[in-house]
């Protein structure tokens, strides 16, 4: 039964690309001849974008160099208050080469989990966000998670209203990878805040979104294209590099200085946001605290602000477990009445069988 849910979860993410904002109509740019940087599909449609880099880029210097700067990678895509961009050096360098004989797709998966939940019936569900839920689109679906709205991930529908579209807490799934990192050049991506927000214009209430967000990466899938064992244990795909970028008003995290209304900075470990991950390990990354009321930055003129630490995600376990459980199950990451109840229940939640299973759910270090 197991197999033959993580059989059926691939071949939907496979032929269904999804957002956070809208459903995905997949575009490959390297088809419609545009160049590797340029964006080329509708944000509205949440169009996958092919950024991979020439073939190449293989030492460690080069690696270094890589990644350094993803900009180019989200020319004509809104902008954001606070943007989360997930890269990983191996895999494939476009989606043109899936199906290919050579090389492996390898697949991260990057959410953004809120605190409190805004689209839920906080009478049967809570109030409280949990990881994995996702906006029910219509009324077929009976599943638990699909009851809530607190992940934005790439296997989210959007907010079940006429543009299907996360209005609530103003966060879209802007950029989806499935085939590899090429390198660091082929970023996924994640958008809180964006577009009448950044601008502080529109019907944007920045208000609704004055709370905490975790950020989380998966590595949901290692396909071998020359099946030679390169996704085993020890294989050449098995331990994937990979690193998060975190940007607010455009400013990369860490920043210097201070917020304004409360002095309070950035505090994010290196090792948190540069880090290695094998095939469904779960890694916490950090954690934003958004205050809509914050004085603005030195220069900026709009009002609100964030701070971003691990304090956190550092407690959380790096543990092991398949996403297909992702589909059927509300994971519990944020904790009442303190945290570390989040970072046990959590832990529970893998070291547990699934309903109908003798066998735990997975594995924590």
């Amino acid at each position: 039964m197991k197999r033959f849910l993580f059989i059926l979860s691939i071949v939907f993410l496979t032929f269904t690309t999804i957002s956070c904002g809208d459903s995905e109509n997949t575009e490959d740019n390297a088809d419609s001849g545009a160049s590797d940087s340029e964006f080329t599909g509708d944000i509205d449609s949440g169009d996958t974008v092919d950024t991979a880099p020439d073939k190449g880029n293989t030492t460690d210097d080069e690696d270094s160099a890589d990644s350094g700067d993803d900009s180019d990678a989200f020319d004509g895509l809104p902008k954001a208050r606070v943007r989360v961009v997930l890269t990983w050096k191996q895999g494939l360098d476009s989606a043109s080469d899936l199906g290919d004989t050579k090389g492996s797709m390898i697949d991260l998966d990057l959410r953004l989990i809120k605190k409190s939940s805004l689209e839920a019936d906080p009478g049967s569900y809570g109030t409280i966000g949990y990881m994995c839920s996702e906006a029910e689109i219509d009324n077929s679906c009976k599943r638990d998670n699909c009851k809530k709205h607190d992940d934005c991930s790439e296997a989210d529908d959007g907010f079940a209203d006429t543009n299907k579209k996360t209005v609530s807490w103003n966060a879209t799934h802007i950029l989806d990878n499935r085939w590899g990192g090429g390198n660091y050049k082929n970023p996924e991506a994640i958008n809180l805040l964006d577009e009448d927000c950044y601008k502080n214009a529109g019907s944007c209430d920045l208000s609704q979104n004055d709370d905490d967000y975790l950020i989380v990466v998966t590595y949901f899938e290692c396909l071998d294209q020359e099946q030679g064992g390169a996704c085993d244990k020890g294989g050449a795909s098995y331990l994937v590099d990979a690193e998060i970028k975190i940007y607010v008003d455009d400013e990369l995290v860490p920043r210097d200085g201070t917020r304004a209304s409360d002095k309070a900075t950035d505090s994010v470990q290196t090792t948190s946001l540069k880090f290695q991950i094998t095939p469904h390990q779960w890694k916490f990354i950090a954690e934003i605290n958004w205050d809509g009321t914050a004085s603005p930055r030195d220069g900026k003129s709009y009002p609100g602000d964030a701070v971003v630490t691990d304090t956190l995600a550092s407690t959380f376990p790096l543990c092991t477990w398949e996403s297909y459980h992702c589909f059927t199950s509300l994971v519990p990451v944020w904790g009442t009445p303190t945290e570390s109840d989040a970072v046990k229940a959590y832990k529970n939640f893998v070291e547990s069988p699934a309903p109908g299973d003798e066998d735990n759910i997975g594995i924590c270090e």
